[in-house]
């Protein structure tokens, strides 16, 4: 073939993997945005007994809270969430807690409003429309819409997670409702998220 054939070749695929490379760095750099989430610093939650319960403060967050004074509590393998638990004699590495109740509790930052939107938009749909899905409802934590799920998993039991949007941050609070102590960690988690203070 002739020279300028390969010539014009030899352009073409380095403009096309210009295009490829330039095309790849700016969808990686938004994807990088969408998926970044950074989540408060453990360490700044304290944990303090007072009178008949343990309560649960964060001067960054403004946010204070409380859960029974016997309860244990322990970071996750992540070091995402604090779990808090009811048994003296209970071990989360070895599961042997599932008799007994527990709370997670974490904040996440995101820096992206889309990521917002969902959560947003669904405490919205569920002022209009409070059945618009069976494991969806509409609860109130100091003030502010949350929006509660649950999901039952077979053999184990009901997984709860409590969300809401703050400013830049979502808070999370999750349990599981194992059949056994259904009614009584039920009760636990609904305390809990009542004596939730927030500073507006």
């Amino acid at each position: 073939m002739p020279k300028e054939f390969w010539f014009l070749f030899l352009i073409t695929l380095v403009f096309m993997i210009g295009l490829f490379v330039l095309f790849y760095n700016s969808v990686s750099e938004e994807l990088s945005k969408i998926e970044k989430v950074s989540f408060e610093p453990l360490q700044n939650f304290k944990i303090e007994e007072k009178d008949e319960s343990k309560i649960i403060s964060n001067q960054n967050l403004g946010f204070l809270a409380k859960i029974p004074k016997d309860w244990e509590f322990q970071l996750d393998q992540t070091n995402k969430s604090i779990i808090f638990y009811s048994s003296e004699d209970s071990n989360l590495e070895n599961q042997t807690f599932q008799k007994d109740c527990l709370i997670t509790l974490r904040v996440e930052y995101r820096e992206v409003e889309k990521i917002f939107s969902v959560l947003k938009n669904t405490i919205a749909q569920l002022k209009e429309k409070p059945q618009i899905g069976e494991n969806l409802e509409l609860v109130e934590i100091d003030g502010r819409n949350a929006l509660k799920e649950t999901v039952e998993v077979k053999g184990v039991g009901k997984v709860i997670r409590v969300s809401f949007p703050e400013k830049e941050k979502v808070f999370i609070f999750g349990t599981l409702l194992f059949p056994k102590k259904e009614k009584e960690c039920q009760r636990y988690f609904e305390e809990f998220l009542n004596s939730i203070e927030l500073k507006k």
